[in-house]
Protein backbone atom coordinates (compact mmCIF):
# COMPACT_ATOMS: atom_id res chain seq x y z
CA UNK A 1 0.00 0.00 0.00
CA UNK A 2 1.60 3.40 -0.83
CA UNK A 3 2.04 6.30 2.18
CA UNK A 4 -0.33 8.69 -0.23
CA UNK A 5 -3.45 6.15 0.26
CA UNK A 6 -2.39 4.81 3.64
CA UNK A 7 -2.25 8.68 4.98
CA UNK A 8 -6.13 9.19 2.93
CA UNK A 9 -7.40 5.98 4.71
CA UNK A 10 -5.88 7.37 8.37
CA UNK A 11 -6.93 10.96 8.05
CA UNK A 12 -10.56 10.62 5.75
CA UNK A 13 -12.92 10.65 8.73
CA UNK A 14 -11.79 14.61 9.37
CA UNK A 15 -13.74 15.37 5.80
CA UNK A 16 -16.67 13.35 7.78
CA UNK A 17 -18.11 16.69 8.27
CA UNK A 18 -18.28 17.73 4.77
CA UNK A 19 -20.72 15.09 4.29
CA UNK A 20 -24.04 16.70 5.68
CA UNK A 21 -24.22 19.61 3.21
CA UNK A 22 -22.93 17.13 0.74
CA UNK A 23 -25.96 14.87 1.50
CA UNK A 24 -28.01 18.32 1.28
CA UNK A 25 -26.87 18.94 -2.34
CA UNK A 26 -27.43 15.26 -3.37
CA UNK A 27 -30.92 15.42 -2.44
CA UNK A 28 -31.58 19.14 -4.12
CA UNK A 29 -29.88 17.60 -7.13
CA UNK A 30 -32.92 14.57 -7.31
CA UNK A 31 -35.81 16.89 -6.93
CA UNK A 32 -34.88 17.69 -10.45
CA UNK A 33 -37.28 15.98 -12.29
CA UNK A 34 -34.72 14.93 -14.95
CA UNK A 35 -36.35 11.42 -15.02
CA UNK A 36 -39.11 13.16 -16.73
CA UNK A 37 -37.92 14.04 -19.48
CA UNK A 38 -38.08 12.26 -22.97
CA UNK A 39 -35.65 9.42 -24.37
CA UNK A 40 -33.69 7.33 -22.44
CA UNK A 41 -30.61 7.81 -19.88
CA UNK A 42 -28.70 6.32 -22.37
CA UNK A 43 -28.19 9.75 -24.39
CA UNK A 44 -29.40 12.32 -21.45
CA UNK A 45 -31.03 12.79 -17.98
CA UNK A 46 -31.36 9.95 -15.46
CA UNK A 47 -33.24 6.65 -15.22
CA UNK A 48 -36.86 6.86 -14.73
CA UNK A 49 -36.88 5.27 -11.62
CA UNK A 50 -36.14 1.27 -10.09
CA UNK A 51 -37.05 -2.00 -9.50
CA UNK A 52 -36.81 -3.23 -6.22
CA UNK A 53 -34.41 -6.88 -7.88
CA UNK A 54 -34.11 -8.57 -11.12
CA UNK A 55 -37.82 -10.81 -9.98
CA UNK A 56 -39.52 -7.88 -9.76
CA UNK A 57 -38.56 -6.50 -13.03
CA UNK A 58 -38.28 -9.94 -14.77
CA UNK A 59 -42.15 -10.98 -13.55
CA UNK A 60 -43.45 -6.97 -14.54
CA UNK A 61 -44.88 -5.94 -18.34
CA UNK A 62 -41.95 -4.38 -19.46
CA UNK A 63 -39.09 -7.09 -18.62
CA UNK A 64 -41.94 -9.93 -20.17
CA UNK A 65 -41.71 -7.65 -23.42
CA UNK A 66 -38.09 -7.37 -22.84
CA UNK A 67 -37.68 -11.20 -22.70
CA UNK A 68 -35.71 -10.91 -19.58
CA UNK A 69 -35.42 -13.74 -16.92
CA UNK A 70 -34.64 -14.24 -13.15
CA UNK A 71 -33.34 -17.42 -12.02
CA UNK A 72 -33.41 -17.94 -7.89
CA UNK A 73 -30.81 -20.36 -6.80
CA UNK A 74 -30.42 -20.24 -2.92
CA UNK A 75 -33.43 -18.90 -0.78
CA UNK A 76 -33.55 -16.48 2.25
CA UNK A 77 -31.20 -17.95 5.11
CA UNK A 78 -31.48 -17.30 8.67
CA UNK A 79 -28.74 -17.46 10.27
CA UNK A 80 -27.89 -17.72 14.58
CA UNK A 81 -24.99 -17.38 15.63
CA UNK A 82 -22.91 -17.81 18.60
CA UNK A 83 -21.60 -14.49 20.77
CA UNK A 84 -17.77 -14.57 20.52
CA UNK A 85 -15.73 -15.21 24.31
CA UNK A 86 -14.73 -11.52 24.95
CA UNK A 87 -11.79 -10.32 27.30
CA UNK A 88 -10.27 -7.17 27.93
CA UNK A 89 -13.64 -4.82 27.76
CA UNK A 90 -17.34 -5.19 27.69
CA UNK A 91 -18.96 -6.94 24.39
CA UNK A 92 -19.69 -4.27 22.16
CA UNK A 93 -24.02 -4.45 22.17
CA UNK A 94 -23.48 -5.02 17.88
CA UNK A 95 -22.41 -8.36 18.57
CA UNK A 96 -25.86 -9.16 20.18
CA UNK A 97 -27.79 -7.01 17.92
CA UNK A 98 -26.57 -9.13 15.26
CA UNK A 99 -26.63 -12.38 16.56
CA UNK A 100 -29.71 -13.85 14.64
CA UNK A 101 -30.42 -12.31 11.20
CA UNK A 102 -31.64 -13.59 7.99
CA UNK A 103 -29.73 -13.00 4.60
CA UNK A 104 -31.72 -12.28 1.40
CA UNK A 105 -31.87 -15.15 -1.43
CA UNK A 106 -29.53 -15.37 -3.97
CA UNK A 107 -30.16 -15.80 -8.13
CA UNK A 108 -29.11 -14.14 -11.69
CA UNK A 109 -31.12 -12.15 -13.81
CA UNK A 110 -30.61 -12.28 -17.16
CA UNK A 111 -31.17 -9.04 -19.11
CA UNK A 112 -31.94 -8.33 -22.64
CA UNK A 113 -30.79 -4.82 -23.81
CA UNK A 114 -29.30 -4.12 -20.10
CA UNK A 115 -27.55 -1.29 -19.15
CA UNK A 116 -24.19 -1.16 -16.84
CA UNK A 117 -22.64 1.83 -15.03
CA UNK A 118 -19.38 0.86 -13.46
CA UNK A 119 -19.02 3.67 -10.68
CA UNK A 120 -18.42 2.26 -7.35
CA UNK A 121 -20.20 -1.54 -7.21
CA UNK A 122 -21.92 -0.82 -10.55
CA UNK A 123 -25.26 0.48 -11.33
CA UNK A 124 -27.64 -2.15 -13.44
CA UNK A 125 -30.19 -0.23 -16.01
CA UNK A 126 -33.08 -2.10 -17.21
CA UNK A 127 -34.30 -1.93 -21.03
CA UNK A 128 -36.96 -0.06 -19.67
CA UNK A 129 -34.72 2.71 -17.74
CA UNK A 130 -35.05 1.63 -14.41
CA UNK A 131 -32.30 0.91 -12.16
CA UNK A 132 -32.36 -2.75 -10.07
CA UNK A 133 -31.64 -1.33 -6.72
CA UNK A 134 -30.79 -4.58 -5.22
CA UNK A 135 -27.64 -4.78 -7.55
CA UNK A 136 -26.82 -1.54 -7.79
CA UNK A 137 -25.15 -1.03 -4.46
CA UNK A 138 -23.78 3.05 -3.64
CA UNK A 139 -22.88 4.54 -0.42
CA UNK A 140 -25.75 6.42 -0.17
CA UNK A 141 -28.23 3.72 -0.83
CA UNK A 142 -31.38 4.27 -3.11
CA UNK A 143 -32.60 7.50 -1.89
CA UNK A 144 -30.06 9.70 -2.71
CA UNK A 145 -28.26 6.89 -5.56
CA UNK A 146 -25.61 8.74 -7.59
CA UNK A 147 -27.02 8.21 -10.75
CA UNK A 148 -29.86 9.74 -9.55
CA UNK A 149 -27.73 12.84 -9.05
CA UNK A 150 -26.53 13.50 -12.34
CA UNK A 151 -27.64 15.30 -15.42
CA UNK A 152 -25.53 12.72 -18.21
CA UNK A 153 -24.03 9.19 -18.23
CA UNK A 154 -20.63 8.81 -20.01
CA UNK A 155 -21.20 7.95 -23.77
CA UNK A 156 -22.91 4.20 -23.79
CA UNK A 157 -20.58 2.02 -25.64
CA UNK A 158 -22.47 -1.66 -26.86
CA UNK A 159 -21.30 -4.68 -25.98
CA UNK A 160 -22.13 -8.08 -28.37
CA UNK A 161 -23.09 -11.50 -27.10
CA UNK A 162 -23.18 -11.99 -23.23
CA UNK A 163 -21.57 -9.98 -20.80
CA UNK A 164 -21.65 -10.70 -17.09
CA UNK A 165 -21.38 -7.97 -14.17
CA UNK A 166 -19.34 -8.97 -11.41
CA UNK A 167 -18.82 -5.57 -10.32
CA UNK A 168 -18.76 -5.26 -6.26
CA UNK A 169 -18.71 -2.47 -3.70
CA UNK A 170 -15.22 -2.26 -2.21
CA UNK A 171 -13.63 -5.60 -3.93
CA UNK A 172 -11.27 -3.21 -6.15
CA UNK A 173 -9.06 -2.84 -3.46
CA UNK A 174 -10.14 -5.11 -0.34
CA UNK A 175 -9.48 -8.69 -0.22
CA UNK A 176 -12.64 -9.64 2.24
CA UNK A 177 -15.16 -7.99 -0.63
CA UNK A 178 -13.12 -9.64 -3.50
CA UNK A 179 -13.12 -13.59 -1.71
CA UNK A 180 -16.33 -13.08 0.24
CA UNK A 181 -18.42 -11.33 -2.19
CA UNK A 182 -17.19 -11.22 -5.83
CA UNK A 183 -15.85 -14.19 -6.21
CA UNK A 184 -19.33 -16.30 -4.96
CA UNK A 185 -20.81 -14.36 -7.76
CA UNK A 186 -19.17 -16.76 -10.76
CA UNK A 187 -20.49 -19.82 -8.46
CA UNK A 188 -24.16 -18.40 -9.24
CA UNK A 189 -23.18 -17.64 -12.57
CA UNK A 190 -21.99 -21.52 -13.43
CA UNK A 191 -25.37 -22.17 -11.64
CA UNK A 192 -27.45 -20.43 -13.34
CA UNK A 193 -25.82 -22.21 -17.05
CA UNK A 194 -23.23 -19.33 -17.44
CA UNK A 195 -19.83 -21.05 -16.99
CA UNK A 196 -16.71 -19.13 -18.84
CA UNK A 197 -17.15 -20.79 -21.98
CA UNK A 198 -20.51 -19.05 -22.14
CA UNK A 199 -19.51 -15.83 -20.98
CA UNK A 200 -17.70 -13.08 -23.72
CA UNK A 201 -16.62 -10.83 -20.93
CA UNK A 202 -17.07 -9.87 -17.66
CA UNK A 203 -17.30 -6.44 -16.18
CA UNK A 204 -15.28 -6.29 -12.46
CA UNK A 205 -13.99 -3.36 -10.78
CA UNK A 206 -10.20 -4.46 -10.30
CA UNK A 207 -7.32 -3.05 -10.20
CA UNK A 208 -5.51 -5.79 -11.31
CA UNK A 209 -3.93 -6.50 -8.11
CA UNK A 210 -1.89 -10.26 -7.96
CA UNK A 211 -4.85 -11.73 -5.51
CA UNK A 212 -7.23 -10.58 -8.00
CA UNK A 213 -5.60 -12.29 -11.10
CA UNK A 214 -4.69 -15.75 -9.36
CA UNK A 215 -8.27 -16.31 -8.25
CA UNK A 216 -9.83 -15.11 -12.14
CA UNK A 217 -7.38 -17.34 -14.05
CA UNK A 218 -8.03 -20.08 -11.65
CA UNK A 219 -11.92 -19.98 -11.70
CA UNK A 220 -11.24 -19.64 -15.61
CA UNK A 221 -11.85 -16.04 -16.24
CA UNK A 222 -9.28 -15.72 -18.94
CA UNK A 223 -7.56 -12.14 -19.02
CA UNK A 224 -8.76 -11.29 -22.16
CA UNK A 225 -12.32 -11.35 -21.23
CA UNK A 226 -12.13 -8.95 -17.90
CA UNK A 227 -13.33 -5.26 -18.78
CA UNK A 228 -12.34 -2.76 -16.22
CA UNK A 229 -15.28 -0.94 -14.98
CA UNK A 230 -15.69 2.63 -13.61
CA UNK A 231 -17.24 5.64 -13.01
CA UNK A 232 -16.03 6.21 -16.87
CA UNK A 233 -17.92 2.77 -18.15
CA UNK A 234 -21.17 2.70 -19.54
CA UNK A 235 -22.15 -0.17 -21.20
CA UNK A 236 -25.18 -1.20 -23.24
CA UNK A 237 -25.32 -5.28 -23.47
CA UNK A 238 -26.70 -7.02 -25.93
CA UNK A 239 -27.59 -9.75 -22.86
CA UNK A 240 -26.87 -8.56 -19.59
CA UNK A 241 -26.42 -11.09 -16.92
CA UNK A 242 -26.66 -9.95 -12.98
CA UNK A 243 -25.83 -12.59 -10.07
CA UNK A 244 -26.84 -11.19 -7.03
CA UNK A 245 -24.19 -9.25 -4.46
CA UNK A 246 -24.50 -9.59 -1.05
CA UNK A 247 -25.91 -6.42 0.85
CA UNK A 248 -24.39 -6.76 3.87
CA UNK A 249 -20.60 -7.22 4.21
CA UNK A 250 -20.39 -8.69 7.58
CA UNK A 251 -23.18 -11.78 6.83
CA UNK A 252 -21.69 -14.58 4.75
CA UNK A 253 -24.12 -17.27 3.56
CA UNK A 254 -23.70 -20.92 4.55
CA UNK A 255 -24.02 -21.41 0.25
CA UNK A 256 -20.63 -19.06 -0.59
CA UNK A 257 -18.46 -20.60 2.66
CA UNK A 258 -19.11 -24.00 1.43
CA UNK A 259 -18.14 -22.90 -2.40
CA UNK A 260 -14.87 -21.45 -1.25
CA UNK A 261 -14.26 -24.20 0.80
CA UNK A 262 -14.21 -26.20 -2.32
CA UNK A 263 -11.57 -24.36 -3.55
CA UNK A 264 -8.90 -25.21 -0.97
CA UNK A 265 -6.73 -28.54 -1.25
CA UNK A 266 -7.66 -31.28 0.98
CA UNK A 267 -4.78 -31.47 4.01
CA UNK A 268 -3.83 -34.06 6.58
CA UNK A 269 -5.80 -33.60 10.50
CA UNK A 270 -5.50 -30.56 12.26
CA UNK A 271 -4.58 -32.22 15.23
CA UNK A 272 -1.35 -30.65 16.32
CA UNK A 273 -1.63 -28.39 13.04
CA UNK A 274 0.30 -25.21 12.56
CA UNK A 275 -0.87 -21.88 14.98
CA UNK A 276 -0.79 -18.81 13.13
CA UNK A 277 -0.72 -15.31 13.98
CA UNK A 278 -1.20 -12.92 11.31
CA UNK A 279 0.77 -10.01 11.37
CA UNK A 280 0.12 -6.41 10.28
CA UNK A 281 3.23 -5.20 10.16
CA UNK A 282 3.71 -4.30 6.78
CA UNK A 283 0.07 -2.30 7.12
CA UNK A 284 -0.43 1.46 6.41
CA UNK A 285 -2.90 1.62 9.36
CA UNK A 286 -5.00 -0.13 12.51
CA UNK A 287 -1.17 -1.60 13.17
CA UNK A 288 -0.49 -3.47 16.25
CA UNK A 289 2.12 -1.36 17.94
CA UNK A 290 3.22 -4.15 20.26
CA UNK A 291 3.60 -6.63 17.69
CA UNK A 292 7.02 -7.98 18.83
CA UNK A 293 6.23 -8.09 22.11
CA UNK A 294 3.13 -10.38 21.04
CA UNK A 295 5.38 -12.50 19.05
CA UNK A 296 7.67 -13.39 21.62
CA UNK A 297 4.62 -13.65 24.22
CA UNK A 298 3.28 -16.49 21.96
CA UNK A 299 6.36 -17.83 20.80
CA UNK A 300 6.57 -20.98 23.20
CA UNK A 301 3.50 -21.49 21.97
CA UNK A 302 4.81 -22.75 19.28
CA UNK A 303 3.23 -20.02 16.79
CA UNK A 304 4.30 -18.46 13.42
CA UNK A 305 4.44 -15.48 11.79
CA UNK A 306 1.93 -15.00 8.75
CA UNK A 307 2.42 -12.18 6.25
CA UNK A 308 -0.33 -12.86 4.33
CA UNK A 309 0.17 -10.62 1.66
CA UNK A 310 3.31 -11.96 0.84
CA UNK A 311 1.80 -15.38 -0.06
CA UNK A 312 0.01 -16.13 -2.95
CA UNK A 313 -3.67 -16.74 -2.47
CA UNK A 314 -3.10 -20.86 -3.08
CA UNK A 315 -0.50 -20.21 -0.57
CA UNK A 316 -3.08 -18.99 1.99
CA UNK A 317 -5.71 -21.13 1.25
CA UNK A 318 -3.10 -24.42 1.80
CA UNK A 319 -1.64 -22.94 5.24
CA UNK A 320 -5.00 -21.87 6.56
CA UNK A 321 -6.27 -25.51 5.57
CA UNK A 322 -3.37 -26.75 8.29
CA UNK A 323 -4.02 -24.34 10.87
CA UNK A 324 -4.91 -25.49 14.55
CA UNK A 325 -5.14 -22.02 15.61
CA UNK A 326 -5.57 -18.38 14.05
CA UNK A 327 -4.41 -15.50 16.40
CA UNK A 328 -3.87 -11.82 15.20
CA UNK A 329 -5.26 -8.34 14.82
CA UNK A 330 -8.40 -7.28 12.62
CA UNK A 331 -7.18 -7.43 9.45
CA UNK A 332 -8.28 -8.81 5.78
CA UNK A 333 -5.72 -11.37 6.27
CA UNK A 334 -8.76 -12.86 8.36
CA UNK A 335 -10.59 -13.89 4.99
CA UNK A 336 -8.79 -16.58 5.05
CA UNK A 337 -10.32 -18.21 8.29
CA UNK A 338 -13.06 -19.28 5.95
CA UNK A 339 -10.47 -21.97 4.44
CA UNK A 340 -9.98 -23.41 8.68
CA UNK A 341 -11.53 -26.71 9.17
CA UNK A 342 -14.32 -26.24 11.25
CA UNK A 343 -13.79 -26.11 15.01
CA UNK A 344 -10.89 -24.19 14.66
CA UNK A 345 -10.60 -21.03 17.35
CA UNK A 346 -9.95 -17.81 16.05
CA UNK A 347 -8.81 -15.13 18.04
CA UNK A 348 -9.58 -11.75 17.22
CA UNK A 349 -7.85 -8.09 18.61
CA UNK A 350 -10.61 -6.10 17.80
CA UNK A 351 -9.15 -1.93 17.86
CA UNK A 352 -10.46 0.12 20.29
CA UNK A 353 -12.90 2.35 19.16
CA UNK A 354 -14.13 0.12 16.10
CA UNK A 355 -16.48 -2.83 16.21
CA UNK A 356 -16.49 -4.75 12.82
CA UNK A 357 -18.74 -8.34 12.75
CA UNK A 358 -17.29 -9.55 9.30
CA UNK A 359 -14.93 -12.29 11.09
CA UNK A 360 -17.11 -13.19 13.65
CA UNK A 361 -19.86 -13.64 10.75
CA UNK A 362 -17.33 -16.02 8.68
CA UNK A 363 -16.89 -17.82 12.20
CA UNK A 364 -20.22 -18.16 13.08
CA UNK A 365 -21.15 -19.90 9.72
CA UNK A 366 -18.08 -21.91 9.00
CA UNK A 367 -18.45 -23.16 12.21
CA UNK A 368 -15.01 -21.72 13.68
CA UNK A 369 -14.99 -20.84 17.58
CA UNK A 370 -14.53 -17.04 17.76
CA UNK A 371 -12.66 -14.91 20.79
CA UNK A 372 -12.15 -10.93 20.46
CA UNK A 373 -9.94 -9.29 22.64
CA UNK A 374 -9.87 -5.61 23.24
CA UNK A 375 -7.02 -3.39 22.11
CA UNK A 376 -6.06 -0.55 23.55
CA UNK A 377 -5.78 3.21 22.77
CA UNK A 378 -1.97 4.32 22.86
CA UNK A 379 -2.17 7.11 25.51
CA UNK A 380 -2.28 10.54 23.73
CA UNK A 381 -4.26 9.76 20.92
CA UNK A 382 -7.86 9.36 20.06
CA UNK A 383 -10.14 6.64 19.07
CA UNK A 384 -10.54 6.28 16.11
CA UNK A 385 -11.58 3.85 12.96
CA UNK A 386 -7.99 4.07 11.75
CA UNK A 387 -5.76 4.22 14.60
CA UNK A 388 -3.17 2.31 15.77
CA UNK A 389 -3.43 0.36 18.89
CA UNK A 390 -1.82 -2.25 21.70
CA UNK A 391 -3.37 -5.67 23.28
CA UNK A 392 -2.42 -6.72 26.78
CA UNK A 393 0.84 -9.39 26.14
CA UNK A 394 -0.40 -11.29 29.44
CA UNK A 395 -4.02 -11.07 28.46
CA UNK A 396 -3.29 -12.53 24.94
CA UNK A 397 -1.01 -15.47 26.26
CA UNK A 398 -3.61 -16.35 28.88
CA UNK A 399 -6.40 -16.64 26.77
CA UNK A 400 -4.44 -18.60 23.52
CA UNK A 401 -3.08 -20.86 26.46
CA UNK A 402 -6.26 -21.61 27.50
CA UNK A 403 -7.81 -22.25 23.78
CA UNK A 404 -5.05 -24.72 23.55
CA UNK A 405 -5.65 -26.63 26.73
CA UNK A 406 -9.42 -26.89 26.06
CA UNK A 407 -8.66 -27.78 22.42
CA UNK A 408 -6.38 -30.46 23.76
CA UNK A 409 -8.84 -31.85 26.15
CA UNK A 410 -11.21 -32.10 23.25
CA UNK A 411 -13.61 -29.74 24.75
CA UNK A 412 -13.68 -26.95 21.66
CA UNK A 413 -15.00 -24.20 23.46
CA UNK A 414 -12.00 -22.68 25.10
CA UNK A 415 -11.91 -20.31 27.95
CA UNK A 416 -15.23 -18.91 29.57
CA UNK A 417 -15.35 -15.19 29.11
CA UNK A 418 -15.18 -13.12 33.00
CA UNK A 419 -18.46 -11.96 33.35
Amino acid sequence: MSPLRALWLREKHRFRPLLRPSDLWRRALILLPLHRLPGSSRWFGRPKGGYADGAAYAQSPAGAQAGARHLPLYPEEPQRRCLPAMFGGPLPARFSARRETVLPAAGVTVLPAGRHWGFYGGTIITADDRVLIDVSRDVWRWQAHTVRTRFKLPRCVPLPGVTASLTTPEAENNYWHWTTELLPRLHLLERAGFPPERVDRYLINTTGARFQRETLAALGVAPEKVVVASAATHFECETLVVPSVNQRHHDVSSWAVAWLRTLAPESGSAEGGRRLFLSRADAGFRRLLNETEIVAALAPLGFEVVRAGELTVAAQRSLFRQASLVAGPHGAAFTNIVWCRPGTPCVEFMPPGYCDLSFWGMSGTAGLPHTVIAGETVPGKGRRRFEDFTVAPDLVRTVISDLLAATAAGTGSGPPAPA
